[in-house]
Parts: structure tokens; sequence; C-alpha cells
């Protein structure tokens, strides 16, 4: 949008001039909304999408008023709009029967955070009056940075194709979250990563409740740190010291050092009620 720029992106088209390619002319106020549309992962007239890998291309060569040759312009536009459709398909229901694509109650709680906070970028998106091409491109820089760094995490971002490994569930899902907490550096990342940590923590809290007060694991999905084997009769001492183990490796970094209260806490409690089932914790 600077009269360099200008002249070097018409001389760069007068040197591929020779390939005959056919350029389309597009009002700038159209433009602002197909980008608007592709950064919320919606096709329109100027990006498509391959509906195999999800994402999207320019239909075309774009010519905007004064900006000639559009295209590389919207890289970083393409990526948010690919990394965003995939996060949208990565976290929602099935239509059919309303699972996700993880079961329990942990991932659960992580992609209702994430649907909020894609459905935030959606309305923060067009709520924007832009007047220049640089300006669309300033003012969601925050918002593509998150949508893009999520979609690495989860190993959904187009240059993860060839390294998909697989994102482990449960406690080990809430250790792996923790650790990208800690890496990141970017004020912003680490607030919504926080954000995402406070959802999952809050219902994973509560499972350990019902262990707290009541001595019952109920976790069907195998989601908790601490798992159950059922190899001893109940009301014996090998019960008590065995059938209640801590798997180590899925403890999240956080809770360092309190997993042996934890575990102790549940074992008196249903050790308690062993002698006294209405006593109250």
């Amino acid at each position: 949008e600077s009269n360099e720029s200008l002249i070097y992106h018409h001389l760069l088209t007068l040197a591929k001039s020779k390939a005959s390619t056919e350029v389309t002319s597009i009002p700038f106020p159209k433009l602002i909304n197909d980008i608007k549309l592709l950064m919320i992962g919606i096709e329109s007239e100027s990006f498509k999408r391959a509906e195999d890998t999800l994402k999207f291309y320019p239909a075309m060569e774009l010519v905007c008023d004064d900006i000639s040759n559009l295209s590389h312009y919207a890289d970083g536009f393409l990526e948010m709009g690919t990394c965003f459709k995939r996060l949208k398909t990565y976290t929602s229901k099935n239509p059919f029967n309303q699972s996700h694509i993880f079961d329990g109650f942990l991932f659960k709680a992580f992609c209702d955070r994430v649907v909020k906070f894609l459905n935030h970028c959606r309305d923060i998106i067009y709520s924007q009056e832009i007047d220049t091409f640089l300006e669309l491109h300033e003012s969601t820089m925050k918002l593509r940075k998150i949508v893009v760094h999520l979609a690495r995490f989860l190993n959904i971002h187009p240059s993860s194709a060839g390294n998909q490994i697989a994102i482990p569930t449960g406690s080990d899902f809430l250790r792996l979250l923790y650790e990208e907490y800690t890496k990141v550096l970017d004020n912003d990342l680490k607030c919504f990563y926080i954000q995402l940590l406070k959802s999952c923590c809050e219902v994973y809290y509560l499972r350990y409740q019902e262990w707290f007060y009541h001595g019952q694991l109920d976790d069907p999905h195998k989601e908790l740190f601490i798992y159950f084997v059922d190899h001893y009769n109940e009301n014996t001492k090998h019960y008590f010291d065995k059938a209640y183990l801590v798997r180590k490796q899925s403890v999240p970094a956080f809770l360092h050092g309190c997993t042996d209260n934890v575990l102790l806490c549940g074992k008196y409690t249903m050790l308690l009620k062993s002698f006294k089932p209405m006593v109250s914790v």
C-alpha cells in the first residue's frame, strides 16, 4: 500500500507477463469481507477449501485497486483459515451421535473452551471496521497467532502433515497442556493457555472430590492418575494396600509432590466408610 511496494509489484507483474494467467480485479470491500470469511474457515468467491485436507487456497490471482497480485499477501490469512477450520472440526461434536473424537470429561472441557474462543474470534473479526489492508493484518495478528499455535500444539497445522503424533488423553493430556504453557514466552499465548488449564482443572478436580470425600473412583475413561487394579478381594489388607495405585508418568507437573496424599486421602476415606458407612467426611 506504499508507492515503493506498488512500483515493485507492477514490475514483478510485468516480468511475469509472458505467462498467460487469469487475473481478477476485486473491489476492496469485497476483498476484506472474503478475507474475514477466510479467517473463520468459510469459503468465498476468492478463497476455496480442499474438502479432503480442509486447506484453503486462492481461487484466482487477485488484484485489488492499486495492489497487484494479492496472493502472497494472503499467506498468513490462508494459514489462519485452515487452522481455524481444522480446530473447529477437531473440537466439534459428531452431529450423528453428539460425541467428540475422544471420550472423557477432560477432553470435553478442553473442546468447550476452544469452541468458545473460536466463537469469540469470529465476533471480533466481524465487528472490526477496516480502512486498509495493513490495518486488517495488524488488528488480527494476536488472534491468528493463538489459533496457529494451538493448531501446532494439536498437530493439525498444515506443516504437521508428515508428523502425525497422537495427542494423549486424560491426565497425560493435562500434563502435555501444562508443559506447553511453560514453554511459551508470549504473554497472549500464556493467558490463553491459562484459560485452557483452568477449564480443564475445574472438571479434573471435581472428579477427585468423589475420591476424597467418598472413597470412590469415578473414572470410566481412565483419565485420572490414580487407577484401580481388580485383583484383590475387598475388605482385605492387600486390597487396601495394592488395589489403588498412582500412574506416575501421567501426573501433571503442577501436582508433583501431592500424589501420595491424594492417594492416601481416598484410601482412608474408603477405610472409614467400611467401618462406619454413614460417616461424614
